[in-house]
């Protein structure tokens, strides 16, 4: 699998057959519980939900089909880490309550994933801060979700960069 992309990253095939199983991974997670999701809001909940998760869903495919024919690429990685922060952001502010800010826990797990830590932690901190200042009425719950969220953060980012320290040969995404 030594192609453009290893010589773009400067990572070995190894590397790049990881990084394309990692987002498989990751895409197959995601693909499996918001099929199901789409098409409950669809038939009996909130159509409009579905036609943000149904794009999501179609994209998700198409990069399966990328990944399987090309391998990983930088950029598939960051248009799905973008398009799942923002969807599970949009959730956030969709529907009413707490709950549906748990689902931005899943996409900030899954952007370590796909995404190098730097860009995986801004993105979250930006998704928890909008969530937190716009979509969370009682400043309390917003204490709690950014405490919370910043907690998983700082554990998944030491971890990323331990990991890196343990494998200086391999190349981060």
């Amino acid at each position: 699998m030594q192609d453009h992309y290893s010589t773009m990253l400067g990572a070995r095939s190894t590397d790049l057959e990881f990084y394309t199983r990692v987002m498989l991974a990751v895409v197959v997670c995601g693909l499996s519980f918001g099929l199901p999701f789409a098409i409950y809001h669809l038939i009996w909940g909130n159509p409009w939900l579905s036609a943000i998760l149904l794009p999501v869903i179609v994209l998700q495919l198409v990069t399966v089909y990328l990944l399987r024919r090309n391998g990983f690429s930088r950029l598939a990685a960051a248009i799905i880490a973008v398009l799942q922060t923002a969807a599970t952001t949009f959730f956030a502010f969709a529907v009413p309550g707490f709950s549906a800010t748990y689902w931005l826990f899943a996409s900030g797990v899954a952007n370590y994933y796909i995404v190098d830590r730097n860009t995986a932690l801004l993105m979250n901190v930006a998704a928890c801060a909008v969530v937190a200042v716009f979509a969370l009425e009682e400043l309390a719950d917003a204490v709690r979700y950014c405490a919370s969220f910043a907690m998983v953060n700082i554990f998944l980012y030491s971890f990323a960069r331990q990991l890196e320290k343990k494998m200086p040969s391999s190349t981060a995404c």
